[in-house]
């Protein structure tokens, strides 16, 4: 999968388009499809090392999406297909493996990008 990654911390010139592997949610989280990630001022300090993150490292803490796998220990009412908004690491990437402890269901009136 395409992923927004940084391998060193500095300014938006080191951010990186690249292929990695797809993330298995362990048996308490869910793998989201991510149809948009927000972008916020915390994304720009780990980038340049206020807030260090182990490198390399996905940006993202915030996104919106649709549920394709559900793990086996997941707590809640979440279901394939499910859309959601999620506050989690890794959301520049088009999967990420979220707790469903910062998951929640979107109504039908809010649409993915509506979300904020």
């Amino acid at each position: 999968m395409n992923a927004v990654q940084i391998a060193q911390h500095g300014d938006s010139s080191i951010l990186a388009n690249v292929s990695v592997p797809k993330p298995t949610p362990k048996s308490d989280q869910v793998l989201v499809k991510v149809a948009y990630s927000g972008v916020n001022f915390i994304d720009t300090y780990q980038r340049s090392g206020l807030y260090p993150q182990n490198l390399p490292f996905i940006l993202g803490r915030e996104g919106s999406g649709e549920i394709v796998e559900v793990g086996s220990e997941a707590k809640g009412d979440f279901q394939v297909g499910d859309r959601v908004a999620f506050v989690g690491p890794g959301s520049y990437a088009e999967y990420d493996a979220v707790s469903t402890t910062t998951l929640a269901k979107l109504p039908p009136a809010v649409s993915l990008e509506q979300v904020e």
